[in-house]
């Protein structure tokens, strides 16, 4: 997955209102994904509407599916995998507890300026 496709995965979880959303490049640090995507959810319907939004474009548009997708019957958290891209979409008390960005904290947070003003620093 190019880094415009990691973006445009970004931007699709923006258009849901979900909150807090970070983008880490694990290249360096991570032999199985080049980045991460983390948000979280306010609610159980929001996150399984976020998911459902990113699967569905990123397949329609762009022809990717997902690897495989972990959490459905769950309230809490939902991983997409799409190889090159992880996509954890989390409920807070899911990402509060699991602290991705700490257990992850030499990977480079991406700047996602487009989040606030459509600009874009990779």
């Amino acid at each position: 997955m190019n880094k415009e496709l990691v973006l445009k995965a970004a931007k699709l979880v923006d258009e849901k209102k979900v909150s807090d959303i970070v983008l880490l490049d694990v290249q360096n640090i991570c032999t199985y994904s080049d980045y991460f995507l983390i948000c979280t959810a306010s609610n159980p319907v929001l996150l399984r509407a976020c998911a459902d939004n990113l699967v569905e474009k990123l397949m329609e548009e762009d022809n990717i599916m997902p690897l495989r997708i972990e959490g459905k019957n769950t309230n809490s958290w939902m991983l997409i995998d799409y190889g090159d891209l992880i996509v954890h979409i989390m409920s807070k008390e899911a990402r509060d507890f699991y602290n991705l960005e700490g257990l992850w904290s030499d990977a480079k947070k991406v700047e996602l300026g487009f989040l606030k003003q459509d600009k874009v620093n990779l």
